[in-house]
């Protein structure tokens, strides 16, 4: 599993080619700061990680007048390493909300048919946790505790609910989507023309 600074630079690496600045500007553009803490001086750090570890490469380039730069690029095994982590984080722990966000980023580097069967299971996977907690919840107010101490089980159930909601109409929007393959790089550099 990969940090999730990691993660999402080899998301975006995997999208196209970038220089450090790059990416920082694509994650200020996406104000991904605001609900996970990557900041500038982690990028640079985890990139240095990446290319040791093999995930990524970089390559020098001289254009004009304008100081050199590393444009990094994703590796064969960078590419298995993210496609999964984006699996794991979209199904596996149903409560890291931030993964999963930063996850629902890349949806577009799988298959549609594959993102549709990992949101209904993880649809499963939401409804079984409701439906314990709410089963917990019952048991401990007919043994009289007080309703205070059962808060974050009522909090627990709020969540799940909401997070089945937002699934489910995560399938729905996914299901529909006419285009599939829109990379998100692709659609910032878009917007900022």
């Amino acid at each position: 599993m990969q940090s999730k600074t990691a993660f999402v630079l080899l998301g975006l690496l995997k999208e196209k080619p970038m220089n450090p600045y790059e990416i920082i500007k694509i994650l200020d553009r996406l104000n991904i700061s605001q609900w996970s803490p990557i900041s500038a001086s982690s990028v640079y750090m985890t990139i240095r990680t990446l290319e040791k570890n093999g995930y990524i490469t970089g390559k020098k380039e001289k254009n004009s007048a304008m100081p050199e730069k590393t444009i990094y690029s994703i590796t064969t095994t960078g590419k298995s390493a993210f496609i999964k982590t984006l699996k794991d984080n979209m199904l596996e722990d149903i409560t890291n909300i931030v993964s999963f966000n930063l996850s629902t980023l890349f949806i577009c580097h799988l298959e549609r048919s594959d993102v549709i069967k990992i949101l209904k299971e993880r649809a499963v996977r939401i409804k079984e946790n409701d439906e314990a907690t709410e089963r917990a919840y019952h048991l401990y107010k007919k043994e009289s505790i007080p309703e205070y101490l059962l808060i974050s089980l009522k909090h627990n159930m709020t969540f799940f609910k909401a997070e089945l909601i937002t699934v489910e109409l995560m399938i729905e929007e996914v299901e529909k989507a006419s285009d599939w393959n829109h990379y998100l790089t692709a659609e910032i550099d878009r917007t900022l023309k």
